[in-house]
């Protein structure tokens, strides 16, 4: 069975390539990966992530010479594919957020006028 890392404290972010290297481990321990297409850019056909800590050009990262540069350094293309699908949550999961404020905010904003309509006050 497996043991699950407990979030940081306080509603702290957890570290990104901490989470990033824990999928790429339990995917290798489930699944035998072969990269194809070896020496070739990856092609990956989503929106950039501009508000995550490590905002980064997803084509950039997988550029045939920059996964070359990474894969001397210890990390490889599935890495960097879990990477950006990690970034690319966290992005959504930041618009989600914000338009269920704004959405919350449209109600008080009503609220606030229907109250002053009712006592009378200037809108």
């Amino acid at each position: 069975m497996s043991v699950m890392k407990e979030w940081p404290p306080n509603d702290q972010v957890a570290n990104g390539a901490d989470l990033c290297d824990a999928i790429v481990r339990a995917i290798r321990f489930a699944y035998s990966c072969k990269r194809k297409n070896e020496g070739k850019s990856i092609p990956l056909d989503i929106p950039e992530a501009p508000h995550v800590p490590e905002p980064r050009s997803w084509a950039g990262a997988l550029d045939a010479d920059m996964l070359e540069y990474r894969l001397e350094r210890g990390s490889d293309a599935l890495a960097q594919i879990v990477y950006a699908a990690l970034n690319v949550g966290m992005e959504q999961g930041r618009r989600i957020t914000m338009n269920q404020e704004v959405v919350a905010l449209k109600r008080e904003v009503e609220w606030l006028k229907r109250d002053l309509q009712r006592k009378g006050g200037p809108l």
